[in-house]
């Protein structure tokens, strides 16, 4: 049986193990054990993990307080895992109907998502949505801009995606072909109708809006991705000398 971990830095080295016994590669991920993987029992230990986790907690407060004053009658949580989110969601604003698409959802999460009216897996993405909520997902999978064109056509027209992406090598599963758009998200957004609005307040996530219902141009768009991948790192080292500058100019006594 797996301790429960103490602390952020414990869960991160458990679920790196759990990466590694499975024989997985950030760099070439094998889809088959990435979904043996994302079934792992560390999912649930993640889970309740962040029920009682004060910045976690914080976030999810955070982006409950920006629905409240959302006209969103149906709203998604996308890649929703254990449920955490969509449950306060669904507490708090018990008039709302609220989703989880998860594909690996496990035994626990399914029974306490049944204690409210209000809240169900599906295991497929209708269109008309109002709001969409994609927290810590795209940085875990292979292929994020067709995610995000899912959610695109799934949202109606005006509608908001809440994205709070993690592009960064925190831990294995986070995918390093995906740190491109920890500077090109907005600009993909675009080109599939999404315009960002801003950050939201107290938490990690940014609102984008629905303004236009286009077919994605996949040509278009895998280019600019290739793109995006090619000058990530010149990006990257242009940011680390900036973030060096401000540090030396801020230490700099007047």
């Amino acid at each position: 049986m797996q301790t429960e971990p103490t602390n952020l830095a414990d869960l991160w080295r458990a679920m790196d193990r759990a990466w590694d016994d499975l024989g997985l590669d950030n760099r070439a991920p094998d889809l088959t054990n990435m979904a043996a993987f994302y079934r792992h029992p560390i999912w649930e230990i993640n889970g309740r993990f962040t029920e009682r986790d004060s910045v976690s907690c914080g976030h999810r407060e955070a982006l409950t307080g920006w629905l409240r004053n959302l006209d969103a009658p149906t709203i998604l949580d996308y890649g929703g895992g254990y449920g955490g989110l969509a449950r306060m969601i669904a507490a708090a604003l018990p008039a709302r109907q609220v989703e989880v698409y998860e594909p690996f959802p496990g035994q626990d999460a399914l029974d306490r998502a049944a204690a409210f009216v209000n809240l169900r897996y599906v295991t497929q993405i209708e269109p008309g949505y109002a709001c969409v909520l994609c927290v810590d997902v795209l940085e875990h999978v292979p292929d994020p801009l067709m995610i995000v064109a899912e959610i695109a056509a799934g949202l109606r027209l005006g509608g908001y995606l809440a994205d709070a992406s993690n592009f960064y090598p925190l831990i294995k599963c986070h995918l390093p072909t995906t740190f491109h758009l920890r500077y090109s998200f907005p600009i993909f957004a675009r080109m599939l109708g999404l315009s960002r609005v801003g950050r939201i307040a107290g938490s990690h996530a940014s609102a984008y809006q629905k303004i236009s219902a286009v077919a994605p141009n996949w040509a278009r768009l895998r280019a600019a991705e290739s793109l995006s991948q090619t000058i990530y790192p010149v990006l990257r080292q242009a940011h680390r000398i900036y973030r060096a500058a401000r540090r030396r100019d801020d230490n700099v006594p007047l």
